[in-house]
């Protein structure tokens, strides 16, 4: 994930809009610079759009105790801390609906690949906003 220096040409403007991106703390401040950006730069380009959504599953892992998002042979593993806040009946329900999540002790929710990045954040995105 990076800005390609086609759509930025100046590399000190690229780091302070990594910099942006890093320090966002909820969804409203990384939809903010979404549009900043398309307002100072135009379209932006998919690296750009997958950064900045990237960030915003950051935020929402963090917010529901997530401690890392790994791609693995099997699929994409999410990996909860042990004091995260997450109904377990949510949890049994997505698994149950057969939409190809499964738990793995102790505490990871395992989905199948997306076959785009867009919607491998698009899953993942739907995933830590339904158990909540």
């Amino acid at each position: 994930l990076k800005i390609p220096a086609g759509f930025i040409d100046e590399e000190l403007h690229r780091l302070r809009i990594y910099k942006q991106i890093a320090s966002t703390r909820n969804e409203a401040e990384v939809d903010n610079l979404y549009r900043d950006l398309e307002d100072r730069f135009g379209e932006l380009p998919l690296p750009v759009r997958n950064l900045l959504e990237y960030a915003r599953l950051r935020i929402l892992g963090r917010a529901r105790g997530v401690m890392s998002i790994e791609r693995t042979a099997q699929g994409i593993d999410i990996k909860f801390h042990e004091t995260a806040r997450i109904d377990p009946e949510r949890i049994v329900e997505l698994v149950g609906a057969g939409n190809g999540v499964a738990f793995a002790p102790p505490a990871t929710l395992r989905l199948q690949s997306a076959p785009s990045r867009a919607g491998l954040f698009s899953s993942i995105e739907n995933i830590l906003r339904e158990i909540a």
